[in-house]
């Protein structure tokens, strides 16, 4: 129960993708940390589950280990990449503003200068009187 609250909390502030990202940090506390220690308790459930003694923090199939800790590593690239692509999203909106700006601002210095042009010739404001 209390797992599936966290999820949806963390479902809620986050994303089901970043959801899906975060499954992979338990998997790593429970092979390099749990079950080692849970082989270690000195009672007969966990002595007949563990029969064979207690596992090493640090398996022999390295394979296994290797892949266990690649989701975690995985998972950080994808975060941080999403944090890269979030910063450029937001330079290029500032950059588009910025540019917006700069157009808008020159489009009204040369509506100002026609204006002061035409008004220099006397062509465009006669007074009549």
């Amino acid at each position: 129960v209390l797992y599936s609250w966290l999820t949806g909390r963390v479902i809620q502030a986050y994303s089901t993708v970043m959801r899906s990202v975060f499954d992979g940090f338990p998997i790593v506390l429970l092979w390099f940390g749990i079950s080692p220690l849970a082989s270690r308790i000195p009672l007969p459930p966990f002595q007949a589950a563990y029969f064979r003694g207690p596992l090493n923090f640090v398996n022999d199939d390295w394979a296994k280990d290797l892949i266990t800790l690649v989701n975690p590593a995985s998972a950080v690239t994808y975060i941080e990449a999403a944090a890269q692509v979030q910063k450029v999203m937001e330079l290029r909106k500032m950059e588009k503003l910025e540019e917006t700006e700069r157009t808008e601002l020159r489009d009204t210095e040369a509506a100002q200068i026609m204006d002061s042009g035409t008004d220099s010739d006397g062509s465009s404001s006669s007074s009549s009187g």
